[in-house]
Formats: structure tokens, sequence, C-alpha cells
């Protein structure tokens, strides 16, 4: 059952249902759509909290290369890339994209992991699709 960890700093946005969703490199044993995910902070730690256990609702190639943002292998728009850095956190594209380069090489492939949120607050649509991030449709 894959387990997923994050920042303390992500711990309220996570347990609110704000941030539904983790941007992470390719992972050795990957993740399906309806698996148990487990989210954490702190994992491998003595301060390890187990924050929810939920169900994997979509898992999307993302690369991003500068302004050029791909999920599922189409280009994102502007208003796109806002809502899916709100999604994961982040006021703006531009502080999502700090945050990757200083974890991550760039330019950045790896996939969007979400999950089904903990409460009745859906994840915000894309604006140029109005489909929800988590749809495997996109």
């Amino acid at each position: 059952m894959p387990s997923i960890n994050f920042m303390q700093c992500f711990e309220k946005d996570i347990l609110a249902g704000r941030k539904t969703q983790a941007i992470r490199p390719k992972r050795k044993r990957t993740i399906k759509v309806g698996d148990p995910l487990y989210i954490f902070t702190g994992l491998r730690t003595p301060s390890c909290k187990r924050l929810l256990e939920t169900t994997c609702i979509g898992v999307m190639p993302l690369s991003i290369d500068g302004a050029n943002w791909r999920l599922n292998g189409v280009l994102m728009d502007p208003a796109d890339q806002e809502d899916l850095a709100m999604n994961d956190g982040f006021r703006t594209p531009t502080e999502l994209m700090v945050f990757l380069q200083s974890r991550y090489e760039m330019p950045f492939t790896g996939e969007l992991i979400r999950w089904k949120e903990p409460c009745s607050q859906p994840a915000k649509p894309l604006q140029s699709t109005g489909k929800q991030l988590g749809n495997q449709e996109l």
C-alpha cells in the first residue's frame, strides 16, 4: 500500500481537503487508480504522523520545462497551471516552480497523483477543460 510523505507545512491543507494531490518523480512501484494511499508527514522520523488513509483517483504523467507544462501529454494553458498550483497548496505557478526546483532536477518529469478528498470540498476543476484534475479522460 503506497505511502506519500509531505512536509509539515502542508498538513493543514491536506486535512482540510484543499491539497488533494502530490507531484512526484515516477516511483519504482507504480501507484494506480483505486490503490489505497497512506498520507504522512515526518515519515521515517520519531515525529511521524499518518494524516490520512484514502484512495487514489488519478495518476497522470506531468512534465514541467519552464513555461511548458504538460499533463497527460497535453500542453497546459496558464489558467490550468494556476489551478494545478493551487490544488497542490501553492498560491501561484511560480511558487510551485520554485518549490520543485529546490527538490528536483529540471526539467521535471514525473506524475500527478490525486486522491479522494477527506471532506466534501472538491478540488478546483481546470478552467480550459472544465474537468477535474483527477479525471483520467484529460
